[in-house]
């Protein structure tokens, strides 16, 4: 079967990779000559801590999931299992902070909240004053302006996308 994506952006090129993973051609067609837009304006975060509760949580985490295997499979691609740091500057922050700490899926989403110390031993470029932190250990990310490309190439030898050519060893 042959699938056609439109979109070679990191969402795009994931959906291709899939079809190609599971035995598949894929077509894949981009507007531009690299992908744009949001695959470079949210800086590569696989983002779980800000996702809605119930099935947009879980889509999250599943994304995040499949995110971290083909990382494993495509080191160049630069999957970075980083977390988040949210600074807490006042009281209104402190409470929100404790409202998602009280969530019954604070657990899957790893949140815990950091003392300003703890904070900054974590990530030593923290400034500023602020009490606490929100940390969200789920939150990940790729390399924004690599990953539709990393993944492109790894789709180009599998064989499975138009014009691919299969790797000389397995020739």
């Amino acid at each position: 079967m042959r699938v056609i994506v439109v979109g070679a952006g990191v969402v795009g090129a994931m959906h291709a990779w899939h079809v190609v993973e599971r035995g598949h051609e894929v077509v894949q067609i981009e507007r531009e000559i690299e992908a744009r837009g949001a695959s470079l304006r949210n800086f590569g975060q696989i983002w779980v801590s800000g996702r809605a509760g119930g099935e947009e949580l879980e889509t999250a985490l599943r994304a995040r999931e499949l995110w971290e295997g083909i990382g494993a499979r495509i080191p160049e691609l630069g999957f970075r299992a980083i977390g988040s740091l949210t600074p807490v500057r006042n009281d209104l922050e402190l409470a929100v902070a404790e409202a998602a700490l009280n969530r019954p899926d604070a657990a899957a989403r790893g949140y815990k909240l950091l003392t300003a110390d703890e904070a900054r031993a974590a990530n030593p470029a923290l400034r500023g004053a602020f009490k606490a932190a929100l940390w969200c250990e789920r939150d990940a990310a790729v390399e924004p302006r690599t990953a539709q490309l990393d993944l492109a190439q790894a789709q180009l030898m599998s064989g499975r996308t138009p014009g691919s050519r299969q790797p000389e060893a397995d020739q």
